[in-house]
């Protein structure tokens, strides 16, 4: 569990990354990695610096652009309930979340 708790602000980081890059070709799917990433990351008390904050509304206002805000936000808040191993596969087809630990956060 303490490795996990670790892990979070990495693997938000990630997300968010993952999200910069899939935001032009796949802005449903970043929207909902950008949402879980954050969401994550919230759950676990982690508190980024004012920079990361910034880059993540950037990155929310981009995807409001392409998508318009009703279904940006609508993808963002579908993305907070996933946990973290539907964040990672998400889009995937070739992975599968484990049964056990889909729809818990961690």
């Amino acid at each position: 569990m303490l490795w996990d708790l670790q892990m979070v602000p990495n693997l938000s980081s990630v997300l968010l990354q993952v999200t910069r890059l899939l935001a032009g070709s796949e802005p449903v799917r970043a929207a909902r990695r950008a949402g879980a990433g954050l969401a994550l990351a919230e759950q676990a008390g982690v508190r980024f610096p004012p920079r990361y904050r910034l880059a993540a509304e950037r990155l929310q206002g981009e995807l409001e652009r392409r998508l318009g805000p009703s279904a940006a936000q609508q993808a963002w808040s579908d993305g907070s309930r996933l946990s973290s191993d539907e964040a990672i596969t998400l889009g995937d087809p070739q992975r599968r979340v484990d049964s056990g630990t889909s729809g818990a956060h961690g």
